[in-house]
């Protein structure tokens, strides 16, 4: 081996147990000679290395959970911020136009001015009610919170409550006319699961006669989706709609995705209240429920 002329480095790699070439092998010029040993130590030292990293990776992945969930709590007050933008924002441009309506020999730019001022005023009297409300929302009383501003300010639009009680029904009567209820499940590919689900339903309506209609929807993969499921509502007559979302807790598609999507539905519907429970998972009766299935296999 040692008299071989070689441009590279001959490379042996002995992994039996015994060795097929001995250790001296290392000690020849032009031989990167790797035994079993060596092998086991490398390993050992990458698995040294990762284990220093752990502390690192736990860091950083504890910092994006405390950030994500900081962005997801915040959820529960931004349909109730946009509400109040959106208010505030009509009231400017109606005073400023009433405004500029005295002020015919303003130049545009001195009119620009006046836009100008008025979105300043604006952005600062709304910036410390709407801080407040995402930190109030990290902290967990988001919702008490946006009760108090929606109420305050007369906003129509979201509201994130409770399950409603019969002995609150008559309270969520919109001049005399009953609500619609609006169940919102996740969609699946398959058509049985939704046919299933559209079936449970429609099981609900022939139950109780507490609301206008009783409508399913989809979050995605099926329809109707949301937007159509609100419409649909709205078709009946219906100036309130109680949502339920039939998830089994709190995560990104109830504290997120499902706030988003009626916050577009129903721009399209001005007027129209909305109320969104907690998902069915979050009912104290669930835990009944499930013992009752378990000890059904007891018998």
């Amino acid at each position: 081996l040692q008299r071989r002329q070689r441009k590279a480095p001959l490379v042996v790699v002995d992994i039996a147990v015994p060795r097929d070439v001995s250790p001296a092998a290392a000690a020849l010029t032009g031989i990167d000679y790797t035994d079993i040993d060596r092998l086991q130590q490398v390993i050992t030292e990458n698995v040294q290395h990762r284990q220093e990293a752990v502390g690192s990776a736990e860091q950083i992945i504890g910092e994006e959970c405390e950030a994500f969930q900081q962005k997801l709590d915040s959820r529960s007050v931004v349909p109730v911020i946009q509400a109040l933008r959106r208010a505030a924002e009509e009231v400017r441009q109606t005073e400023v136009k009433k405004a500029l309506a005295h002020l015919p020999r303003l130049s545009s730019q001195e009119q620009a001015q006046v836009e100008e001022l008025s979105r300043g005023i604006v952005n600062k009297l709304l910036h410390h009610p709407m801080v407040r409300l995402k930190e109030q929302a990290h902290l967990g009383n988001g919702i008490q919170y946006a009760t108090v501003v929606k109420d305050i300010f007369a906003l129509n639009g979201i509201s994130t409550a409770t399950p409603v009680s019969p002995s609150q029904r008559e309270s969520h009567l919109i001049d005399g006319h009953r609500p619609c209820l609006l169940v919102i499940a996740h969609g699946s590919r398959r058509t049985a699961t939704n046919d299933a689900f559209n079936a449970l339903v429609a099981q609900l309506y022939r139950r109780t006669d507490q609301f206008a209609a009783i409508q399913p929807a989809f979050l995605e993969m099926a329809q109707p989706d949301i937007a159509a499921g609100i419409t649909a509502c709205v078709g009946h007559g219906c100036q309130h709609i109680i949502v339920v979302p039939f998830f089994l807790g709190r995560g990104i598609h109830t504290q997120l995705h499902i706030p988003e999507r009626i916050e577009e539905a129903i721009s399209q519907h001005p007027g129209l209240q909305v109320t969104i429970t907690e998902p069915i998972g979050e009912h104290p009766g669930i835990f009944d429920l499930l013992l009752e299935q378990a000890e059904v296999m007891l018998v």
